[in-house]
């Protein structure tokens, strides 16, 4: 795993591709992990193409 590029609290489906810095990030796989309520955590991959 490597660093994070995108953090969100609560649901907002907002993520659009850019990073914390507000740049374009490049074509790549991402991971993610999402940490629910009541202990319920999701990971998976994501594959960002342009």
């Amino acid at each position: 795993w490597g660093r994070p590029v995108f953090e969100e609290q609560g649901y907002a489906n907002g993520w659009d591709g850019r990073g914390r810095s507000g740049g374009d990030l490049p074509d790549d796989t991402y991971f993610y992990v999402l940490n629910l309520e009541g202990d319920r955590t999701y990971n998976g991959y994501l594959v960002l193409k342009r």
